[in-house]
């Protein structure tokens, strides 16, 4: 399985920095303007179709490219490094997250798609399951600004996600937020873990209002992550302090059964070591996200009764992409970034109640799905 590697599609991205949304990093928002689904869904319109022909000149070319894939630490990175300055918050998105774009674009095209599907302010229900570190729920995050669409802010957001971003609520919490659904009404989730990129590029770190320093992001990932990394060196099996730490446990128990043996040491190219390791951690963490909001989703879409209510499930899975906007003294507007993988909608078929799931990512985003096609 080729582990972070890297299409032409990125150096397309790297090669249209100024044209394809990268470096709206100065300025606010345009989509916290909208109060309405309605209003941002047709602002979102009118970024799409100012995107069309941009999108010609990256998406097209990287789509077709797919096929060729160099590893990082080769020349495709370093093409990323040229069009951003090495060591920087966007040479690293570009490396090691493929598909990437500012949360304000990503939830722009996603309220489009959501109003075309007939989703308003008053049959929709808002959940997320991200990582409940604060720098997640940021005015311009992409759940805040996700909620704001669908609800004007005022219907609130059913948190579903503990440390990692892990839907930790269980069959009770899945349950209770299923009977908050408007009668005939749609739900949508956002899911995912997160991980910080400082401004020097340096991944699983990000600048922290009133920190003189970066700090670790996710350190629930990460320091599971470093847990096995010593136990492993040391021979032992990982710590465990299950009656004051369930939900690390629990990470570090299933995130060794995600790692590869090489994952644990060399061999991704030059930067493994440091921001490949981090990298890895987020997908591999991503996984157990997906894999645990599968299990949650599951009890409840599959008893019939639940379709007597809820007419539609639309789910929005990837990665949170934090950029930290203070360094000390240094106060600058910043954005975070979402790397999509799952748009997806579920719903019943009338005739027999059959599962139905249907996908909604290359409409929605004019792309392909960069971990389904790279393998990551």
């Amino acid at each position: 399985m080729a582990r972070f590697a890297i299409s032409a599609f990125l150096l397309a991205l790297a090669a249209a920095q100024g044209v394809n949304g990268f470096t709206a990093q100065s300025q606010a928002p345009a989509f916290a303007k909208s109060t309405t689904l309605s209003a941002a869904a047709e602002d979102g319109e009118r970024e799409a179709g100012s995107m069309t022909a941009r999108e010609a000149r990256v998406v097209a070319p990287a789509t077709a490219a797919l096929a060729a894939v160099p590893l990082l630490g080769s020349s495709a990175a370093n093409a990323a490094d040229a069009a951003f300055g090495a060591g920087s918050f966007q040479s690293s998105v570009a490396e090691y997250f493929p598909g990437a774009f500012p949360s304000s674009q990503i939830s722009k095209r996603v309220l489009t798609s959501l109003k075309n599907r007939g989703h308003s302010l008053d049959n929709t229900l808002f959940g997320a399951s991200i990582c409940s570190d604060e720098i997640n729920s940021v005015p311009n995050s992409v759940c805040a600004q996700l909620q704001k669409g669908l609800t004007d802010s005022k219907g609130g957001l059913f948190n579903l996600g503990g440390l990692a971003g892990l839907p930790f609520v269980g069959k009770s919490g899945f349950g209770a937020f299923f009977s908050h659904c408007p009668v005939d009404g749609k739900v949508v989730i956002v899911f995912g873990p997160h991980v910080g990129i400082s401004q020097e590029g340096v991944v699983g770190k990000v600048e922290r209002v009133g920190m003189t320093k970066p700090s670790t992001a996710c350190g629930a990932g990460i320091g599971a992550y470093k847990a096995l990394l010593q136990a492993r060196k040391d021979g032992v099996d990982p710590p465990s302090d299950w009656t004051m730490d369930k939900q690390e446990e629990w990470i570090l128990n299933e995130l060794k059964g995600k790692l590869h043996d090489d994952e644990y040491g060399s061999g991704i190219g030059a930067g493994f070591m440091g921001n490949g390791k981090m990298a890895t951690v987020t997908y591999r963490t991503y996984d157990l996200v997906w894999d645990l909001m599968k299990s949650g989703l599951d009890i409840s879409v599959t008893n019939p009764a639940f379709w007597e209510k809820v007419t539609e499930v639309t789910l929005l899975g990837g990665i949170v992409i934090n950029q930290g906007g203070y360094s000390g003294a240094k106060k600058a507007v910043v954005e975070d970034y979402f790397q999509p993988f799952v748009f997806q909608s579920w719903r019943a078929q009338e005739a027999d109640n059959a599962l139905v799931k249907e996908d909604l990512f290359k409409s929605t985003f004019q792309m392909k799905n960069p971990k389904i096609e790279l393998g990551l």
